[in-house]
């Protein structure tokens, strides 16, 4: 029978970075002596079982406690059962990946969870808001490909009648021309990386993403690989590039208290 869990029960969600989530790895290592257990749930396949039910060792665990959010994670969960007997595992925490994992296991061995939730991916990153582009390739989350640009932008029209009416033209006109300048700059350092990109995520404002989207051709299938999930910037450079790496490698981690 399912133990009722309380909001009270549930502290607030945390962003944790892949050295962070290395660190709290060890120190559940240490803590636990091995009386733990990790089940990889790969995405859609934990929110479709059970109402929120993830089966693991000693029978079915609740976890009907998870936002909705969390239970239909595009990239999956990582739940961690702790041992309260020699057969009986109850839920503790869960963690949203940043990528997808792509297989269910069981596991206690740290090492087989981080390569599940943070493997070595080569990951593109574009961020842009009208007038800014920054792109990025990153590889183990580190940059290693990066390119900025920045145009002038249009001030808003405020007359009426035909002036207004150009100035729409000619702004619809230099948008048109700054995504195609910046699909261009994404497809020229995109198509000379010798690697394969895994995934593509974006950033920046989802309005100017979504236009983007509409008129950029990306290079090999790459639309077919985008994170849904967004980055946040204010302003694309080459600052914002780093944080958005750091970013891209963030956990979400959903815990119960003790």
């Amino acid at each position: 029978m399912a133990i009722e869990t309380l909001a009270s029960d549930v502290l607030p969600p945390r962003t944790v970075s892949s050295r962070g989530m290395m660190e709290m790895l060890k120190r559940l290592e240490t803590d636990s002596s091995g009386d733990y257990m990790f089940k990889l749930v790969p995405p859609l396949r934990f929110a479709s079982a059970n109402g929120g039910n993830a089966a693991g060792k000693g029978g079915a665990s609740d976890w009907s406690w998870l936002p909705k959010s969390a239970l239909k994670s595009p990239t999956g969960l990582a739940l961690l059962h702790t041992k309260t007997s020699v057969t009986r595992f109850q839920p503790r925490l869960a963690i949203v990946p940043p990528f997808p994992i792509t297989s269910e296991v069981e596991t206690t061995d740290r090492e087989t969870l981080l390569k599940s939730i943070n493997p070595p991916l080569h990951i593109a990153i574009i961020l842009i808001r009208y007038g800014y582009v920054a792109i990025a390739i990153a590889h183990d989350e580190t940059v290693v490909v990066s390119k900025t640009d920045s145009r002038w932008v249009p001030n808003r029209h405020r007359a009426g009648g035909q002036s207004a009416n150009r100035f729409k033209r000619s702004r619809e006109k230099w948008a048109r021309e700054f995504f195609d300048k910046s699909a261009r700059l994404a497809a020229e350092r995109f198509t000379a990386y010798p690697h394969r990109i895994d995934y593509l995520l974006f950033g920046g404002d989802h309005h100017v993403i979504n236009q983007f989207l509409q008129r950029a051709n990306l290079p090999d299938n790459l639309a077919d690989r985008i994170l849904p999930r967004r980055l946040d910037t204010l302003r694309p450079n080459r600052n914002a590039l780093k944080d958005a790496t750091r970013q891209a490698w963030s956990s979400t981690i959903y815990e119960l208290a003790n």
